[in-house]
């Protein structure tokens, strides 16, 4: 046939960029998936044909054009019906195939497509021919086609699907055994350890397996297929649960588990439903046991009864199940023990352990039964068991520790378990040991190529570990900078692989300016923001809006008044890119510049959508490389230092402008880490104790009663240990405090007795700054170190959210963003007010130098990388920690992000608190050398009155780096200053109270004598009395230079 006539073409054209022409008919056929409309099909088609036309069957743009105008007739056909446009499609195609190479990667892919189409054309047509062909491709691309599983896998089901299909129009029972057998195939390439991508193989094998049982009644067949489906879909229910706590989920997996025993199948799917029981009863266990049950002793002796019953069914043919099973077994005993306290429970659960230990070969033994065995010892101990016990856990828990085979995560816990047991039994060089081998192990269990959520999941087994082994590091002895590193090294691991990809390389530039360019290439591929659609779309757009605008100048002149006119007319700007092209191309010779711009913004027309799965393999490579590029710069001279943790030296310059102060609070002791002249000290604090840190972070942290403590217990032994002992009002001494642990979200700044003793507060003696490590100091003053001239900030970028989606609108926010504006003219500040959706922020984020935002903030509670400032479009692209963190303006160093809102510097999941990551670090890792933020909800009158003071003094000063930390110091002085009048107004009146209550009538005062016994020793004036009123100051912090 002429292929003219067979494409339905007058003719034959030939344009100037085929492969420009070809990904325009493939953006007009995937838009027909959207509009439905046959016309962006026939646009296609006619395309790839004329893409067909212009080229010889070696090039392989024509195999794929005849595939795609193929693929283009068979959704026409879906449209009018009309079978000749089906025949045409599955011919093209075939033609597109049999053009190809032989030894193709893709081919078998499309050879399986095929062959689905022309099954799909079968049920359509009832044509046999279609079949066979179906039968021919389908089996070409199982003998030919790629031998990875998820691949294959997929050749198989479809081949099994065309014989179920041919079994049902034939009967022929031969037909529907080799598609149960192609389907047993396609499911048994599963990967052991995962489902997933296997769920439409499973289920086309439940159709055949259930087509076989009804054709012949073979129950045997359908048992064992249909339990395991049953199975899979129990253990789907089970883990979301897990993660959602729903108790419909929990439900549904009790009844199929149930359902799967009464059908009594094979031992091996008997055994899975009892332990899934058995599970659930667990599950039932931990929620009763939270909320103090009676009941919780029940489900765990249900548990027990239901491992035993999956032990039972079991045959020891099976030994890795039994082993399982066992382990199991025991982990319900040590749950038992912790209700009854019975040595018989913890001496079955050891029994249980070590039965499942000895059914596998020691090569085989994993650290899940080691760790359990270990627990029962440690248990043991607790009852005041002999030393035996002691070391056979320690044993234990050193074979997982020590072996490379083991997980990472499976090795710190183990190790951790380890120093902790060996530190309460005195042995303390030995447990320091093994938190240095934890130190080692950190790295590896957040490798750079993991995403912030990814690694905080991580990371939430070591909430307390670096501030208990610093304490170790102190208690055996090691010297105030080993304890310090410990520190250093063991929290703040997420930011801390960020420092290091966004550390200033001057020093690499340098002397090796080649190291250094592949360095900065892997280091922007590992630290690219993982892409979006949405994000896509939104730069297509904008694209398409700069084309029309430039169109519209060029029509501005004479003689070009008709230009790209559809572009003009077209919101959409439908018009394809090689048209688009074509426009441009008559520009080129009278205009250059202006055509290069239109074809850099075609170009960007073209760019595909973005694979989130080619990003993370990319990054898991680029990981990889710049782990080795890393340690051939370490090799070269005077490099071997590169991005290692600081020296000591280095951690006492950084403390050349003012004393750090880590304050540290374990469970076994407190101390500061005071850095000051040149020196590295300790002072311990033995007022403070982690217990008293936890039972005061439940109350209001602005609370007199918490600023006193932290004044008593910590600040002034620190204040004394520095020679600070005076009220000062010049020459302010400065601090950057590094407290740990759940001390993070307390006001150390605002320490002290603020009432009726002048001087005993922090506020008096000192300008407070904060920072999540000594690390984070060192990487914030880099730049300045090297390049001694900074760029004059000279834009502003303004964000107000007086009124939120969702949220009380906020009165002060306009009175706030006047001030701040205002002053910004007084500083030379350009203002520039983007639209208030993240996108717009984010873009204006790029070359801003300040960066105020008034309104909501957003703690998360459980993920401190969501946590967010909240924009109009919040409850969609919301503004998070996570998304700043993906965005470097490191090379900027914009002057000061001042985030007025509530709780930008708090951490909320107790879990995470030690890795500092909140709304103020992600600013400052993103290259703000100032933040100023808030610590819990603040007062929206007070955030005006404060951002103004903030201002006014950066005003008076200039934007030093001194001023924004000086200025927020002198307006929290004066905002204490105006509370202490209001709280000496408030007693004058209440003295006023007290006479006329002694004018009173006896009866009246007896009255009043009987309500204070009857209230606790409390009346209303006295309950007026004791009210301080709110500390609306005490909230704001500075972090930064």
């Amino acid at each position: 046939m002429d292929l003219a006539l067979l494409l339905g073409l007058d003719q034959l054209l030939v344009p100037n960029e085929l492969k420009e022409l070809f990904t325009s008919g493939c953006a007009l056929s995937n838009l027909f998936v959207r509009s439905n409309d046959v016309k962006d099909l026939d646009k296609a088609i006619h395309a790839f044909g004329q893409v067909i036309s212009a080229l010889t069957e070696e090039d392989g743009l024509r195999a794929d054009a005849l595939r795609e105008i193929g693929t283009s007739y068979v959704k026409k056909y879906g449209v009018s019906g009309q079978v000749p446009d089906l025949r045409r499609g599955l011919d093209l195609y075939e033609k597109g195939i049999d053009t190809m190479e032989v030894n193709f990667a893709l081919k078998a892919d499309y050879e399986t497509r095929l062959a689905m189409m022309h099954r799909f054309a079968f049920s359509e047509t009832a044509d046999s021919s279609n079949l066979e062909r179906a039968k021919h491709f389908g089996e070409r691309a199982v003998n030919n086609g790629s031998s990875k599983p998820v691949d294959r896998a997929q050749y198989l089901t479809n081949l099994s699907r065309i014989f179920h299909t041919s079994y049902q129009k034939t009967g022929n029972l031969e037909e529907l055994n080799h598609a149960r057998e192609l389907s047993v195939k396609a499911v048994d390439l599963r990967p052991p350890t995962s489902t997933a991508f296997f769920e439409e193989h499973l289920i086309q094998l439940g159709f055949v397996t259930l087509g076989r049982y009804i054709a012949t009644g073979a129950i045997a067949d359908l048992n064992r297929k249909w339990a395991e489906l049953q199975m899979n879909l129990s253990l789907a229910y089970h883990l979301r649960f897990q993660r959602t706590q729903t108790p419909g989920d929990l439900e549904q997996c009790e009844m199929i588990s149930r359902r799967v025993i009464e059908l009594k199948p094979d031992p091996l799917y008997q055994g899975k439903a009892w332990q899934q029981l058995a599970l659930i009863s667990m599950d039932q266990y931990e929620r009763h046991k939270v909320i103090g049950s009676l009941n919780a002793i029940d489900h765990v002796d249900a548990a027990i009864q239901n491992f035993r019953e999956a032990l039972q069914v079991t045959p020891p043919s099976i030994a890795a199940r039994q082993s399982e099973y066992l382990s199991n077994i025991g982990v319900a005993y040590i749950a038992r023990y912790k209700i009854t306290g019975s040595a018989e429970d913890l001496d079955q659960a050891a029994d249980a352990y070590q039965k499942a230990i000895q059914m596998k070969p020691e090569a085989e033994r994993d650290n899940f039964l080691s760790a359990g065995l270990a627990t029962v010892f440690e248990l043991r101990r607790g009852r005041g068991s002999n030393a035996d016990d002691i070391q056979q856990a320690l044993d234990l828990l050193r074979i997982t520790l020590e072996n490379p085979s083991v997980s990472l995560q499976s090795r710190v816990e183990a190790g951790m378990r380890m120093m902790y047991l060996q530190a309460s039994t005195g042995k303390l060089e030995e447990a320091n040991r093994v938190s240095n081998t934890i130190l080692g192990l950190i790295p590896l269990l957040t490798p750079r190529f993991l995403g912030v959520a990814d690694k905080q999941q991580l990371l939430r087994s070591l909430t307390s570990f670096a501030s208990d082994a610093a304490a170790v590091a102190l208690m055996a002895d090691q010297s105030p900078f080993e304890a310090l590193s410990v520190i250093e090294l063991g929290r703040g691991a997420i930011l801390g692989s960020l420092i290091d990809l966004r550390s200033d390389i001057s020093e690499l530039h340098e002397k090796y300016p080649d190291l250094a360019g592949k360095f900065v290439e892997l280091r922007d591929r590992i630290d690219a923001p993982i892409p979006s659609t949405q994000t896509h779309f939104i730069e297509l757009q904008r694209a398409r809006q700069k084309i029309r605008e430039l169109s519209q100048q060029v029509r501005e002149i004479p003689g070009w008044e008709t230009f790209m006119n559809s572009a003009a007319e077209d919101e959409e700007l439908t018009p394809t890119e090689w048209e688009l092209r074509m426009d441009v191309d008559d520009l080129t010779e009278d205009y250059p510049d202006i055509a290069n711009e239109f074809y850099e913004l075609i170009d960007r027309l073209d760019e595909p959508m973005p694979s989130i799965e080619d990003h993370i393999s990319q990054r898991n490579k680029s990981s990889e490389e710049i782990e080795r590029l890393i340690q051939e710069i370490r090799e070269m001279p005077g490099m071997g230092r590169f991005l290692l943790a600081p020296t000591e030296t280095e951690i006492i310059s950084a403390a050349e402008e003012g004393a750090i102060v880590v304050i540290n609070v374990s469970q076994y002791r407190c101390d500061a880490f005071v850095i000051h002249e040149g020196h590295i000290g300790v002072v311990p604090l033995p007022g403070a104790s982690l217990l008293d840190v936890q039972d005061l972070s439940k109350r209001p942290l602005d609370d007199e009663y918490v600023l006193e403590w932290l004044w008593t217990t910590i600040a002034l032994p620190v204040l004394d240990s520095l020679g600070i002992s005076q009220t000062t009002e010049s020459s302010w001494p400065r601090i950057w405090w590094v407290p740990t642990g759940p001390l993070a979200n307390f006001p150390i700044h605002a320490a002290g007795f603020h009432r009726n003793t002048p001087g005993m507060s922090v506020l008096d003696r000192a300008i407070s700054s904060y920072s999540v490590s000594v690390r984070a100091i060192i990487h914030n003053r880099q730049y300045r170190v090297r390049h001694t001239t900074t760029p004059k900030p000279h834009k502003a970028l303004l964000v107000s959210m007086s009124k939120t989606p969702g949220h009380a609108s906020l009165g002060f926010v306009d009175k706030e963003m006047k001030e701040v504006e205002r002053r910004c003219s007084s500083l030379q500040l350009s203002v520039t007010k983007p639209e208030t959706v993240r996108n717009s922020v984010l873009e204006a984020l790029i070359d801003c130098d300040v960066f105020h935002y008034a309104g909501h903030g957003r703690t998360d509670p459980l993920d401190p990388s969501q946590s967010s400032l909240l924009l109009s479009d919040w409850m969609k692209t919301p503004l998070t920690v996570g998304t700043l963190l993906d965005t470097n303006i490191q090379q900027r160093r914009p002057f000061l992000a001042y985030l007025s809102a509530c709780g930008t510097g708090r951490v909320r999941n107790p879990e995470l608190i030690n890795e500092g990551i909140h709304l103020i670090s992600a600013y400052q890792l993103a290259g703000f050398r100032h933040v100023v933020g808030t610590l819990w909800e603040v007062n929206d009158e007070v955030c005006a009155d404060m951002a103004a003071g903030v201002y006014e003094v950066m005003c008076a000063e200039g934007m030093s780096d001194v001023s924004p930390s000086q200025g927020l110091h002198h307006v929290c002085r004066k905002l204490r200053a105006r509370w202490l009048h209001e709280m000496e107004r408030r007693s004058m009146g209440l003295e006023r109270q007290r006479d006329i209550s002694k004018r009173l009538d006896p009866k009246i005062n007896q009255i009043s004598a009987d309500l204070h016994t009857e209230r606790h020793g409390r009346d209303a004036i006295l309950e007026d009395e004791d009210q301080t009123g709110p500390l609306h100051w005490v909230p704001y912090v500075h972090y930064g230079l």
